[in-house]
């Protein structure tokens, strides 16, 4: 009775009600409901253009140092 899983639980069961939370989301984990989430092409875009801005500030910002 006193494994890790079960003394990890009754740590959480201190602090917040642990089956509720777990079972929150109908069983699926948070790496599904985010695949579920698909992102409009105007957001894929924005984001694509922000990774390139910041890739090309770190490459000035080694030129210049």
């Amino acid at each position: 009775n006193h494994n890790d899983e079960n003394k990890s639980r009754r740590q959480l069961n201190a602090f917040f009600d642990v089956d509720r939370a777990a079972n929150a989301h109908e069983g699926r984990s948070l790496k599904a409901e985010r695949a579920n989430q698909k992102l409009s092409k105007k957001q894929v875009k924005a984001f694509n253009e922000q990774r390139r801005a910041k890739k090309e500030q770190k490459r000035r910002d080694f030129l210049m140092s």
